[in-house]
């Protein structure tokens, strides 16, 4: 994925609308995270109000499930669910491959958790950082308010859920040891919020696993020590 955004960054950037949103194959457009950084302001809305008023488009099928949870389920809650998080999380958006479908990489990641594939405390880590940081800075946009940034398209607008529980819990790459591993995934979510929310590109989730991957031996020796029990600290 580095690779590839180095030397062909305009071709990463585009990506096909679904059919059953647009109505024609083959229309080229924005993702969620390219068209809102267009947007002259945000405000105190969620970020897909904001961006589905400034024309970007949405399924029938969203409107539908939208009004029909708000007229059943958030109201009862005294809240509202604003249009085009459905499209995310069925995947009816533009994107790159595997990372649109929220509902099939969730999915996906039960099973992992399920068969002891991954460590539940990396990807856990991860969101919980790259969440509170993002509901704490915002996520970049104009006219976004201090502590008011929207978290829930943070998380849902790009490939961030598919790297935590797939990229960043591979077995070859990730710590062996589950406290290391929380330390792990906190550094990814504060790295990728970071590359999110000032980098040049709308993604930067590949380049904070590198980093991560690069860095973890040197955490290996000189926090392991600290973590493996009977060992004094400084002592090798």
């Amino acid at each position: 994925i580095a690779f590839a955004y180095l030397n062909w960054p305009a071709a990463m950037r585009e990506f096909v609308l679904p059919a059953m949103v647009s109505g024609v194959d083959g229309v080229s457009a924005s993702t969620p995270l390219s068209f809102a950084r267009g947007l002259a302001s945000v405000g105190q809305g969620r970020v897909m109000e904001a961006i589905s008023g400034a024309g970007y488009p949405l399924s029938k099928l969203d409107a539908s499930v939208t009004g029909f949870l708000n007229d059943t389920v958030f109201a009862a809650l005294g809240a509202r669910l604003p249009p085009g998080y459905i499209d995310l999380a069925i995947g009816l958006k533009p994107g790159a491959l595997g990372e649109c479908a929220l509902i099939a990489v969730l999915g996906g990641s039960l099973i992992l958790f399920a068969y002891r594939l991954i460590k539940m405390e990396i990807p856990v880590a991860m969101v919980a950082v790259f969440a509170i940081l993002s509901r704490v800075f915002g996520t970049g946009l104009p006219g976004e308010e201090f502590l008011a940034g929207d978290a829930l398209y943070a998380l849902s607008g790009g490939g961030f859920l598919l790297a935590a529980f797939y990229m960043a819990c591979d077995p070859v790459t990730s710590p062996v040891d589950g406290r290391l591993a929380a330390l792990y995934g906190a550094l990814l979510g504060a790295l990728a919020f970071a590359f999110r929310r000032w980098g040049h590109y709308t993604e930067g989730i590949g380049y904070a696993i590198l980093i991560m991957n690069v860095a973890l031996p040197t955490m290996e020796r000189r926090l392991g020590r600290l973590l493996r029990p009977g060992r004094k600290a400084g002592v090798a």
